[in-house]
């Protein structure tokens, strides 16, 4: 998977979803525009476009790829980053890598407290 930075502050679920989708940031910007989304609007462009996902209600990821939602560790509130599971290890892309902040790596991801974990296809 290709690493793709956020635009703005509140781009980080825009450039998950180019990680996961394969398309690129600023079309889904264009899209859906440039503030922060929801779960519901971020589930709404993977049914639109076909992408298949399943909602977990449990904490524990297994083989697979994952949108999950961790606390930011650059303003209050919360981030979301990519998350790729395959037999025990463990891959985060955060869209803040590269960039003058703080990102998600796989310790950080491990020791953090997250939330809203999306598997898709």
């Amino acid at each position: 998977m290709k690493l793709i930075n956020q635009i703005n502050s509140h781009t980080c679920v825009h450039a998950c979803l180019s990680m996961v989708s394969g398309f690129p940031i600023r079309g889904i910007i264009e899209e859906l525009g440039d503030q922060a989304l929801e779960l519901k609007e971020e589930i709404g462009f993977l049914i639109k476009h076909g992408i298949s996902f399943n909602q977990l209600i449990y904490t524990t990821m297994f083989n697979g790829t994952y949108l999950v939602t961790v606390p930011s560790l650059n303003k209050k509130g919360y981030h979301r980053v990519v998350v790729i599971c395959d037999d025990g290890d463990v891959e985060v892309f955060d869209p803040n890598e590269g960039l003058d902040k703080e990102f998600y790596d796989q310790v950080k991801f491990l020791n953090s407290r997250w939330s809203e974990v999306l598997q898709v296809a």
